[in-house]
């Protein structure tokens, strides 16, 4: 009995690892869209709150798309098994180790870690701006200064190819939610899925990108804005 229950647990977390090594290795084709606004500054993706069920290229192919439009972007990544509290001191030591200024993104599941880099005047000073992803219009749940980015939900249509492979990883997804108990609960399709093409356009993120872009030119020439 106790060897049966041992290889149910190995299957159980054996599906997830081959799905996120799966995700993480597919190639997307980027519908392009002409004439952007370039950012000023890079934009830099954080890794949100990892567990075994959901790890490994955290925003899916969001970076890449906004990437091959010409942006800058980079992302600090994290093991599935580091705290936020390490994250945080990872993602502080990059900030010092550059002279880069940067459009920070993350989404609600490290909330918090934001509202702590924008404490922080060392941080500060690297930090353009903070932006969390949401599905929601309303940003007074939203702490000042970090500003609510809200991102449209778009659920296609899959083929039957993607069907099986979708319902997995939206089964994992949920798993990943359940046990992520003390943070605030991600959102797929605010991290790039469910895939169900071979084609990706996250046109939303591409309007933050281009919003951002905005500000960039709006300051530029007058004394550079911070965090405060």
């Amino acid at each position: 009995m106790i060897l049966l229950y041992l290889f149910l647990i190995s299957i159980i977390l054996l599906i997830p690892f081959i799905l996120n090594t799966h995700r993480k290795h597919i190639e997307y084709k980027i519908n392009l869209n002409k004439n952007c606004l370039l950012a000023r500054y890079p934009l830099l993706f954080i890794t949100g709150h990892q567990t075994p069920f959901y790890f490994s290229r955290y925003w899916n192919a969001i970076p890449k798309y906004l990437s091959e439009h010409g942006y800058e972007v980079i992302e600090v990544g994290r093991p599935f098994w580091m705290t936020d509290k390490k994250y945080l001191k990872k993602i502080k030591k990059f900030l010092a180790s550059t002279n880069k200024s940067f459009h920070m993104i993350g989404d609600l599941s490290i909330i918090q870690l934001l509202i702590e880099l924008s404490q922080d005047p060392m941080a500060n000073k690297s930090l353009q701006s903070l932006n969390v992803a949401t599905h929601s219009l309303d940003s007074s749940f939203i702490p000042y200064p970090i500003q609510n980015v809200p991102i449209g939900f778009h659920k296609e249509s899959s083929s039957s190819q993607f069907k099986i492979f979708e319902e997995a990883n939206d089964f994992c997804f949920k798993l990943h939610n359940f046990v992520s108990r003390g943070h605030q609960r991600s959102e797929a399709s605010l991290l790039g899925l469910p895939y169900s093409k071979k084609t990706v356009e996250y046109i939303d993120y591409l309007k933050m990108a281009q919003g951002l872009a905005e500000k960039d030119f709006q300051t530029k020439g007058c004394s550079e804005t911070r965090l405060t």
